[in-house]
């Protein structure tokens, strides 16, 4: 593991006093608090409902290949009054008919269709022969048909990739969800982190100013038994004593960030504030030896940037819809064709076996054709999907400038850090030889209290400077494990699919 961390939870919930705090027993180790910030934070189950849209979304786009069936019954109810003079007339006509088809569309733009039709018919005709008067004859008829419906686009609304460009799309954006989410994860993985970190180093300063409080109290005491004994001045025991205050004040200030930043850790991590207790306490043990900065680290960061993958799949969006415009330029050129068998007959078993045996058939073809001269829309509609992809490409420049810029900041910060470290580890080494020497010189009636009140001062800056270092070379490191798209490997954390 590149960066080790030990995280535990200590969970406080017991009564403070001015400068002390007591500490519960509850303890999470840095991949169950990870876990739970994978399983808890609101932003990722937002973020995971977003990608359950997109995929209900392109099932919708794919539900147009879906068989579509079809039926009709219609009734036809017709009565007439015969011409006079007429030879024949259809004076009484009922029809009773059904239609049922399925139909599919193909990936190329066109419809497949196969449709069975059945009619009967009843009819009464008046026929006038002249002589003997009119007659009434009355037929029944029984027609059965069954087709294939082909029609299909020939240029404009011709081809896979413009038939299919939504469903591409709505891939493309629920993929775009996918790795949104990610982005997401990969943030609040750092952002957890680096506030246990910044948690750690309050309670690093916090334990720092009790130990300088104890010092400084302790001083009181051997101050006041100089006062006693005419070894030290009134204004010695004063400044110390006002130290002591000072510093008492400062735990106070530093327990209420702690309360501050517990709580914001808490909400990143989707715990329940309102349950007690409120406050963290992160420990954290940091191998900072073994981590290596990736080779190529700028290449890296780029090849591997989420956000340009991103951008690249917003562009491949604009591109699908590029076609169909390009598409749309095109004349409106259809074919369809219409073939099948049919049979007639006064009996419906008859009828069906004609159509059965194809003793008639019938093919009907075609051709429609149409095209608007100038074609303004179609070419303003092309004009600004280009303008549209031109202005992405220009963002994903900048994006990859800027993800650059990044990886150059969080390389220096890591090599600053990384140098500021140890040159903190010395300067605390000399800080403590120093504060032992005015300390030795102080109790011997050789220096003042005011000297020691200087090197205690030093000596905490020293301290707290190699403790801001150690911090900010974890922080770093981070940073370059999110830049190269590692920080889910390194610590091994899943998202739910």
């Amino acid at each position: 593991m590149l960066l080790k961390i030990m995280l535990s939870f200590l969970l406080i919930g017991a009564k403070q006093s001015e400068t002390k705090m007591e500490h519960g027993s509850t303890k999470m180790n840095v991949q169950s608090i990870l876990q739970q910030a994978i399983k808890g934070n609101r932003e990722l189950k937002t973020a995971q409902l977003t990608i359950k849209q997109k995929l209900e979304a392109q099932k919708m786009a794919e539900a147009k290949y879906d068989f579509q069936l079809s039926s009709d019954l219609n009734a036809v109810e017709m009565t007439a009054t015969p011409v006079e003079g007429s030879f024949m007339t259809v004076t009484e006509q009922q029809e009773l008919g059904l239609e049922a088809g399925i139909s599919k569309l193909i990936k190329t733009g066109g419809i497949v269709s196969l449709q069975l039709s059945s009619k009967k018919i009843d009819q009464t005709m008046e026929i006038n022969t002249g002589q003997t008067g009119p007659m009434n004859i009355s037929t029944t008829t029984f027609q059965n048909k069954l087709n294939l419906v082909i029609s299909h686009p020939l240029l404009k609304g011709f081809g896979v990739d413009v038939n299919q460009a939504e469903i591409k799309k709505a891939r493309l954006s629920k993929e775009v969800e996918v790795i949104n989410r990610r982005v997401k994860a990969q943030g609040i993985i750092r952002d957890v982190l680096i506030s246990a970190i910044d948690l750690d180093f309050a309670y690093h300063q916090y334990k720092l100013l009790q130990g300088s409080l104890k010092i400084a109290e302790d001083q009181l005491k051997d101050t006041k038994l100089l006062l006693e004994n005419g070894m030290a001045k009134q204004s010695d025991y004063l400044a110390v004593k006002a130290n002591v205050a000072q510093r008492k004040v400062d735990l106070i200030k530093i327990q209420s960030g702690l309360l501050a930043s517990s709580l914001k850790l808490k909400i990143s991590l989707g715990m329940d504030l309102k349950e007690k207790p409120y406050l963290v306490k992160p420990v954290i043990d940091l191998d900072l030896d073994r981590y290596k900065k990736p080779d190529n680290f700028l290449q890296k960061a780029v090849a591997r940037s989420l956000q340009l993958k991103i951008m690249s799949k917003e562009i491949k969006k604009i591109n699908q819809d590029l076609k169909v415009a390009n598409n749309q330029l095109l004349p409106s050129l259809d074919l369809s064709l219409t073939a099948g068998p049919s049979g007639n007959s006064t009996e419906f078993g008859d009828s069906l076996k004609r159509m059965v045996s194809f003793d008639a058939f019938t093919i009907t073809g075609n051709i429609s054709f149409k095209y608007s001269i100038g074609q303004t829309g179609a070419n303003a509609a092309l004009q600004t999907l280009e303008y549209a992809r031109d202005s992405l490409e220009i963002t994903k420049d900048d994006l990859a400038q800027a993800i650059v810029m990044s990886a150059i900041l969080a390389k220096d910060s890591w090599q600053s850090a990384r140098r500021r470290y140890e040159a903190a580890k010395i300067s605390v080494l000399s800080s403590e030889e120093h504060l032992k020497n005015e300390e030795f010189l102080y109790k011997n009636g050789k220096g003042t209290y005011h000297s020691v009140m200087l090197r205690m001062q030093e000596l905490d800056v020293a301290k707290l400077s190699m403790m801001e270092a150690k911090r900010d070379l974890t922080a770093a490191k981070i940073q370059i494990l999110t830049l190269a798209n590692k920080l889910l490997e390194t610590f091994n954390l899943q998202l739910p699919q």
